[in-house]
């Protein structure tokens, strides 16, 4: 796991660098937000079709149907304050589907939920930090979307500690059968899920 860290790791901080930004401008933040919306769904596709473990597929899955509606939102709002939204991914997200795109197996499998561990990390320092500016329909749309961010968080370290146990002796099989156990992702969805519409409904007024 060492290696993988290192292998993706001067992306992760880049991007944990560049976090705070987000609230700068509303522009600026949709900016950075389609760009990491558009690698999500790029990088759950590959995952859904390439991952060796069940679980990786699933979340990869879960990630391109998530992230999609969020970008199509994005780019609505962004459309009625005439924002311009990127159709292209920044930099440093091209970099990083390149990269992983460029693994198979197991070794795609741990780099691919160490990044999303990482990467939404990032994006929910992110959002909150633009949903505390309150002051438009913008910073509204991101606090609306943290909930969902923080789910994929949790989903992500979940899987993470199920692929980082095939390095160390578990097997693709084993891996994917924790999907049908209560600590397994499939698990973890349902009671994070729970959890987001509890906060939700009494948020309601």
């Amino acid at each position: 796991m060492r290696k993988l860290h290192g292998s993706i790791g001067w992306v992760a901080a880049g991007l944990l660098l560049a976090a705070p930004a987000f609230a700068g401008s509303d522009a600026e933040f949709v900016e950075k937000a389609a760009s990491g919306g558009m690698m999500e769904v790029k990088l759950g596709e590959y995952a859904s079709k390439n991952a060796a473990s069940e679980d990786v597929r699933s979340f990869g899955q879960r990630m391109v149907t998530d992230h999609s509606k969020a970008n199509a939102e994005l780019k609505e709002l962004a459309a009625k304050h005439d924002i311009t939204v990127p159709t292209e991914m920044s930099d440093e997200h091209q970099a990083m589907s390149e990269k992983l795109m460029g693994m198979k197996g197991a070794e795609f499998d741990r780099a691919y939920m160490d990044a999303m561990v990482d990467d939404h990390t990032a994006d929910v320092e992110a959002f909150r930090a633009e949903a505390k500016e309150g002051a438009t329909e913008i910073d509204r749309w991101a606090a609306k979307t943290v909930p969902t961010l923080e789910m994929h968080l949790e989903m992500a370290r979940d899987v993470h500690k199920q692929v980082a146990g095939t390095a160390t002796g578990g097997t693709t099989g084993e891996t994917a059968a924790e999907g049908e156990k209560p600590g397994g992702v499939k698990g973890a969805v349902e009671s994070l899920e729970r959890e987001v519409k509890d906060v939700l409904d009494t948020d309601e007024p």
